[in-house]
């Protein structure tokens, strides 16, 4: 598991007496620094030590930012939105989100982020859509605001998590320009969750 990978490369490189780093920025360490950790990838027998180049040279793969988990990272930093507010407007306030992102989840899959795509989003947009049209939601609040709201904060937290770019623009203020944001705002495959680290 990559994440079970990740802590034990930064417990070894703590114990070794370096700080762990990815790999991307190990390679532009200065170069004495650079020779140091791989040097330190080789035990004295001049075997490669993968467990030791895991942690000198950062080659353990980033845990994948899926959708859930971009929502628990986004609760994470967004502490000072509810600076204001008492326990039941906080329960509402993460309830809206909870049950934006179930949808969300419901309709793509609990992907990670980086891979959600254009279609994904329209397949989302859609899913609000025939909803309405069925019946089982109301036009002026369910057409998909609380699916981009999802987006937006996911996106939010990513950068935090040093995954993604900035946060999504505010959601649509119509169904028809939801459907242009799609194409403006939305990564042909998001770099979502969310962004590798």
């Amino acid at each position: 598991m990559a994440k079970d990978r990740m802590a034990a490369a930064r417990n070894l490189g703590q114990r070794r007496g370096y700080r762990y780093m990815p790999a991307t920025r190990v390679a532009h360490l200065p170069i004495e620094a650079l020779l140091t950790r791989v040097e330190a990838t080789v035990d004295g027998a001049g075997r490669f030590n993968k467990r030791e180049a895991d942690a000198a040279l950062g080659l353990p793969p980033p845990p994948r930012l899926t959708v859930s988990k971009a929502l628990d990272a986004f609760y994470e930093v967004a502490a000072e939105d509810l600076r204001d507010k008492n326990a039941d407007q906080i329960r509402r306030w993460k309830n809206s989100r909870n049950k934006a992102t179930k949808n969300f989840i419901e309709v793509i899959g609990n992907k990670a982020l980086r891979e959600i795509t254009t279609e994904d989003m329209y397949a989302c947009r859609k899913w609000w859509g025939d909803r309405v049209l069925e019946g089982e939601a109301a036009p002026s609040r369910e057409t998909g605001v609380e699916g981009w709201q999802t987006a937006r904060h996911q996106r939010k937290a990513a950068p935090v998590q040093r995954r993604l770019r900035p946060p999504l623009r505010s959601p649509p203020s119509s169904p028809k320009a939801a459907c242009a944001s799609a194409s403006d705002s939305s990564p042909t495959a998001a770099p979502a969750t969310t962004s590798s680290a």
